[in-house]
């Protein structure tokens, strides 16, 4: 495996690499693979499909190959996708990878970092996650670039997966005392989340607590979340599966997104999240927090498996900026959740439709809205007012969406099921019906908010007083209720019928909403328990004052946590007051402390709520002295060397209480806790004292015990190890006193070097002690010392490469060499070298070798002793670069720009870019084929596979030959304007107007061919065509005054053969002011054209018109006046 993902990246990413599996023994031993060291990273665009394996899949599951580490303590991760992209991971049972790094993190089983387009499990090709502390997840810190993680994944797919079961599905492994296990637990994630997919055959199984949390992202980590059709604490049949056991019995949590704990107000992930059709056991504690984008909740379910209505105080609290969408108006979009309220917050939008909600624990309601730091938006009004046997009315916001529902027998009243859906009028009544069976309940929605149902009562809390000293307990509560109220004692005896109660003795009382107009009746219990102060003085530690020291008295507690923890609930705080007050009556303290006190009587006055108070007592404190050593008096006794009969002996102890004795040699050690120290070695010893008081421990001075005859040797010498530059070996510095021999042993040899003083040279590689002798037969034995070989032995991490081919024809290609972490420590190298392995010439002395041509390179590092090693060699290639040629060339016409360049081709690679320019250098063209200019130089320049290659091109110009435009003469019906037409638009081309045949002043020109004219009598004009700076020669049309200028067609045949498909009205044209019109036979206008540009085809509204006779009216809006006639439509 791990040389497996090495070849990979040695591979690069540009083909899809396959990591397959045939391990031979196919034992459930001989298909695990454990690690003791981190494997490589996995390289980009690699698909790793443990399901290839042959054997049978383990459990239930396809998982066909174990990855585990050697210990479930040791540091290390199962899977590291770090800087990758487009990694598929199919097939592992991987287990175990739960090693604490640092308070709240710890190893996973798989772990992103950087990493882009990840699919982790498919259907037929699912993996296991157990005993994982996380299954899926990363660290804050990144392991590679360091300092804060930006991204963890960016497209990530996680399909019919199993955590926190066993292969089987079924069965947890070894959950210890953690909260869960097997989570995904992902920071900063960024494009595409699907967990879960569209179909059910890609549901993932959480079992036994297994969680999705996402914590911590960056401003622009845009994403979408999907969470869709999974098992959260069911089993693989759908039984369920809830976390049992241990502290943490009741957190069954499922999902937490975009965790804002610290977070303020004004922080929102950039997320979009979908929670769809996913099923969970309670309790399921699901936060999705401070989102910009909408938050769908649809079809989800939370079912009690336990059997229980016990509350854990878990939510579903949901926050976005934008759309809140619960349920939803289709089949099977409305959630059923019990026991858990929804907490809502958006500004924008909340909407609930057709969700079950029942059986919840909080007396709000299911659902209220939390908006943070602001106010809530209004929300719609809704009321029942009557019920009938077939009908249910009330009053509601005007106009708004009314949800009706049918209570499930809760004790409070909720939204169970479903009946009908109807809308309030512009007075806000509403009505429908249906068949009530347990009560109604409704909700209003409108201008994208949702009412709070309807309910019979609704406890917004109150103040409990506990009975004290005799004094009667009352509460005084807040019900919103337009029933009766009914109070009963413990024995079950009405003692009030209304909302507060006072004169209550230690007990449990209930307070019952009787029914209101809709639901069934609520019950409220309030315990009442004695309040009067009881002292608990197990933990009492009491210091006299000393030796200029205050007394105090501390670790006293109440034992009545019972009240103060009712108190703090409902919001009560300091129910308890204290008060410390000397023999005079003085207040000393006001808290269950006294603290820096004088010696004196004592006592301990606490009141219960301002009322009540009890008083304890009393309390003694007494002035006492500190300890002391008198040293003069010492006895010291030395000993021979090698033995153990020393003595220090006589010193003089006072104190008061208890005197306790600590002797400690030299090195800290605590040697005897008696008053005279005996039996010791030579060496210097300190004896320390502490008696009862506060006055801290005194100590003598440091006391020698002599060593008669015997040696000192001072250990700090320094082991010099031979190096390349023939340095030689040595150990010196160590000095001796009373010694007259010396050995140097090489325990690793079990040989033995005498020496005539302490310093020795030229040892060979080993590990040695200095042993010095005297006449006396005492000896000393220095600490152990190393000399290594010469040579190059450093660890320089793993090895991986960037490298890039040389191209273009340059020597331009690069080699990088990068060091990896190995879980060993790391040194860099004093030097590098690079040797072109083929002419053995050094080229380089970095990491990073540039310019190169293609070829094989070897790498050198020298240590830090001087020494070289090789490392390894890499080879680069040489990529062929582009190639440009071709091109056809049209010269301009006319100096009218119509010059081209075209047809040029490109080969070797693909241009990335392509740029034009003239030849001021200005930027003509950004496309291969070159149009619309004038004559000139123009430099093609084409990039791409890193080569830009450049191609010159001239382009010329010719003065061609213009043909005089053949227009028509003009007759007009009268004086005034005209629109004479010398011919048709022309690309790169246009008419000029003169008042004859010679003359060089124009009257207009007009690319379109058409003039306005001004017309009082007859006259000609002349016109010609002109393109670039080439003019034709002048044509004359003739302009004449007479109605006959006009000829009207009086039949045509609109039968689509291109031919007489329209009516012809010749010289309509010089007309644009006119206006043609045609009717039916009843006087219907069918066609209207002003200048007739469009002519008649025949056709009214797009419909054929049925052959016959139509009649025309054209009116040219000049003293001509009106001409009218019949036209005839032929089909």
């Amino acid at each position: 495996m791990r040389q497996a993902l090495l070849d990979a990246a040695a591979n690069g990413s540009a083909e899809k690499d396959y990591i397959v599996f045939n391990l031979p023994d196919v034992s459930e031993a001989g298909r695990t693979i454990t690690i003791s060291t981190n494997l490589p990273y996995v390289s980009s665009n690699i698909v790793i499909d443990a399901t290839t394996q042959p054997g049978t899949a383990f459990g239930r599951s396809n998982a066909k190959v174990i990855l585990q580490p050697d210990s479930p303590t040791k540091i290390i991760y199962g899977l590291m996708l770090v800087n990758t992209k487009g990694v598929e991971l199919y097939g592992f049972y991987i287990r175990d990878f739960n090693a604490k790094i640092e308070e709240y993190k710890y190893t996973a089983g798989i772990f992103m970092e950087n990493s882009e387009d990840v699919q982790i499990g498919a259907f037929g090709k699912n993996n296991v996650f157990s005993h994982n502390y996380s299954s899926i997840a990363n660290t804050a810190s990144p392991l590679k670039s360091g300092g804060g993680l930006t991204l963890s994944v960016n497209n990530l797919k996680v399909y019919a997966n199993i955590f926190g079961f066993e292969p089987d599905g079924k069965t947890a492994r070894n959950y210890d005392n953690f909260q869960s296990f097997d989570n995904i637990y992902l920071n900063c994630w960024q494009g595409n989340i699907e967990i879960g997919g569209n179909d059910i055959s890609q549901r993932n199984f959480f079992g036994y607590g297994a969680t999705i949390i996402n914590y911590g992202t960056q401003p622009n980590n845009i994403a979408t979340i999907t969470i869709k059709n999974n098992y959260f604490n069911y089993d693989i049949d759908g039984l369920p599966k809830p976390r049992t056991g241990g502290p943490n019995k009741g957190s069954a949590s499922s999902i937490k997104v975009a965790l804002d704990y610290g977070q303020d107000d004004s922080f929102f992930y950039p997320y979009t999240v979908n929670v769809t059709n996913n099923k969970m056991v309670y309790p399921s504690d699901i936060y999705i927090g401070l989102i910009s984008g909408d938050l769908n909740f649809k079809g989800n379910i939370i079912a009690n498996e336990l059997g229980s209505a016990e509350n854990y105080g878990t939510h579903v609290q949901l926050k976005s900026k934008a759309n809140i969408l619960i349920g939803g108006e289709n089949i099977g979009e409305g959630n059923s959740i019990y026991n858990q309220p929804l907490w809502l917050y958006s500004t924008k939008s909340v909407e609930l439709h057709r969700n079950s909600l029942f059986c919840v624990g909080d007396t709000f309601g299911p659902w209220l809205y939390t908006a943070p730091n602001i106010g809530q938006p209004v929300l719609p009004e809704i009321s029942i007012i009557q019920i009938t046997p077939t009908t249910i009315s009330g009053k509601a916001t005007p106009l708004s969406k009314i949800e009706v529902f049918d209570d499930g027998g809760c004790m409070r009243c909720e939204p169970y099921t479903y009946i009908t859906t109807t809308t309030a009028d512009a007075n806000g009544n509403w009505s429908c019906n249906g068949s009530i069976s347990n009560g109604a309940i409704a909700s209003a929605t409108i201008n994208g908010f949702t009412s709070y149902f309807t309910k019979a009562a609704w406890y917004e809390g109150g103040k409990k007083i506990h009975y004290s000293c005799t004094e009667g307990g009352s509460v005084k509560s807040t019900v919103i209720h337009n029933g009766t109220y009914e109070w009963r004692d413990p024995a079950g005896n009405i003692i009030g019928t209304t909302p507060e109660i006072t004169g209550l003795t230690p007990g449990n009382y209930t307070l019952k909403v009787l029914n209101g107009i809709s639901c069934s009746s609520q019950i409220y219990t309030f315990r009442i328990i004695d309040s009067k102060p009881i002292l608990n003085e197990s933990d009492k530690h009491i210091v006299q004052p000393s030796c200029n020291i205050k007394g105090s008295i501390t670790g006293l507690s109440l034992v009545n946590t019972d009240a103060t923890n009712d108190a703090y609930y409902q919001g009560q705080f300091n129910i308890y007051t204290y008060k410390w007050v000397d023999a005079t009556g003085s207040v000393k303290s006001n808290t269950i402390d006294l603290t820096n006190a004088d010696a004196g009587t004592y006592q301990l006055q606490i009141t219960y709520n301002q009322g009540c108070t009890t008083t304890f007592g009393p309390f003694v404190l007494t002035n006492s002295t500190g300890p002391s050593l008198n040293q003069t008096t010492a006895i010291i006794t030395p000993t021979p060397c090698g033995q153990s009969t020393g003595s220090i002996t006589g010193i003089i102890p006072t104190g008061t209480g208890n005197l306790r004795y600590s002797w400690k040699n030299g090195q800290g050690n605590e040697v005897a806790t008696t008053k005279d120290l005996t039996g010791q070695p030579a060496g210097v010893y300190t004896l320390t004292l502490t008696d009862d008081t506060q006055c801290g421990p005194v100590s003598t001075t440091a006391i020698p015990i002599p060593e008669t005859n015997g040696i000192t040797l001072n250990d700090n010498g320094i082991a010099t190890s031979p190096d390349c530059a023939g340095g030689k070996s040595s150990i010196t510095g160590i000095t001796v006193t009373g010694a007259t021999n010396y050995q140097w042993i090489n325990t690793t040899q079990s040989r033995t070097y005498s020496s005539a003083t302490p310093d020795i040279t030229d040892l060979p590689p080993g590990t040695y002690h200095l042993m010095a002798f005297n006449g006396n037969g005492c000896s000393k034995i220095s600490k152990d010392y190393i000399i290594t070989a010469a040579g190059n032995t450093e660890n320089y991490g793993g090895l991986t490469k960037v490298l890039t081919p040389a191209t273009c024809g340059q020597n331009n290609g690069i080699i990088e060499a990068i060091f990896m972490p190995n879980n060993q420590p790391m040194v860099t190298p004093k030097s590098v070298r690079w040797v072109q392995k083929s002419t053995g010439i050094e080229v380089g002395h970095s990491m990073k070798l540039e310019g190169i041509d293609a070829g094989t390179y070897s790498l050198y590092a020298t240590g830090q002793n001087g020494c070289e090693r090789f490392l390894i060699d890499y080879s680069i290639t040489r990529t062929p670069g582009i190639s440009v040629s071709g091109g056809s060339v049209t010269d301009d016409n006319c100096n009218s720009g119509s010059g081209s360049i075209s047809g040029v081709s490109v080969s070797g690679g693909i241009a990335s870019s392509v740029q034009w320019t003239d030849a001021s250098g200005k930027t003509v063209g950004t496309q291969l084929d070159l149009t619309g200019v004038y004559a000139g130089t123009y430099l093609l320049k084409v990039t791409g596979s890193g080569c830009s290659v450049p191609l010159p091109f001239t382009v010329g110009n010719a003065d061609g030959f213009i043909a005089a435009p053949a227009a028509n003469n003009l007759q007009l019906c009268s004086a005034g304007d005209a629109l004479l037409t010398a011919g048709y638009p022309a690309t790169g081309s246009g008419y000029r107007l003169y008042s004859d045949a010679v003359s060089t002043t124009l009257l207009d020109q007009q690319t379109s061919g058409k003039f306005k004219i001004r017309v009082s009598a007859d006259r000609s004009y002349y016109v010609s065509r002109y393109k670039g700076n080439c003019e034709s020669a002048r044509t004359e049309i003739k302009v004449s005054l007479g109605i006959g200028a006009l000829t009207i067609a009086n039949a045509f045949t609109p039968n689509g053969d291109g031919v007489n498909d329209t009516w012809a009205i010749k010289g309509a044209e010089a007309y644009p002011n006119g206006t043609v019109q045609v009717f039916t036979r009843g006087g219907d206008k069918i066609f209207e054209s002003k200048g007739y540009a469009h002519p008649f085809d025949g056709s009214y509204n797009g419909q054929p018109l049925p052959s016959g006779t139509y009649y025309y009216i054209i009116n040219f809006n000049t003293s001509c006046g009106l001409l009218s006639g019949s036209l005839t439509i032929i089909r």
